[in-house]
């Protein structure tokens, strides 16, 4: 017996629902060489446009340019050795390295951005997370700042909806449930990974 006509428009009006609710939204990835400056910049900003689906990226700190460069995160744990060992000018030396890199992506891509202020904040937090993992995680904090100011996309540190319990065991269940209400409408997402103390085993 052929189905009422209401039965067969209820049943493909669900399926697409399905369909859309199983849609799976782009995370894109992209490593230290291809952010390393703002004209690789403008390509990854390229890429991500090109798909409307890749809705969230993920972004390392800037690599090298050329053989002898150095990459961002080797000059911050630069300046952590030097910071803890109040070694001063060196250190001021190495953050001014940091803070050029910076500021020519941020002009490269039209960006306005204070690198002054964040490094200044960075290097208060420092006073109290004094660590060679929380030091070298602000190379991608500050490039994923960068970037979503740059392509306009939210930006969201992965702290606001990973969770662990009392013991600091990972857990699933209310990382999925903050995920939900953290990403889960319709906008695009710049994220910043959640990082580790290798020494605690303990999120930065």
């Amino acid at each position: 017996m052929p189905l009422p006509i209401s039965s067969v428009v209820w049943s493909e009006a669900t399926s697409k629902q399905f369909l859309e609710r199983k849609k799976m939204r782009k995370v894109a990835k992209f490593g230290g060489t291809s952010v390393a400056d703002a004209e690789q910049i403008k390509k990854v900003l390229a890429i991500v446009r090109a798909d409307p689906e890749r809705k969230c990226i993920v972004v390392s700190a800037p690599g090298k340019r050329h053989p002898d460069d150095h990459k961002v995160t080797d000059l911050l744990y630069q300046w952590y050795s030097l910071l803890k060992l109040d070694a001063g000018k060196p250190a001021t030396d190495i953050r001014a390295l940091i803070r050029e890199r910076y500021a020519s992506i941020a002009e490269g891509l039209g960006v306005s951005f204070d690198i002054n202020a964040e490094l200044d904040t960075i290097e208060r937090s420092m006073a109290v997370y004094l660590t060679p993992d929380f030091t070298a995680s602000r190379g991608e904090y500050l490039n994923a700042k960068i970037i979503s100011k740059a392509i306009g996309f939210e930006f969201v540190d992965a702290s606001r909806f990973i969770r662990f319990g009392e013991n600091g065991q990972y857990d699933k269940s209310e990382t999925f449930s903050a995920c939900r209400k953290v990403l889960g409408g319709t906008g695009y997402y710049v994220l910043l990974p959640l990082f580790e103390n290798t020494r605690t085993k303990r999120p930065c």
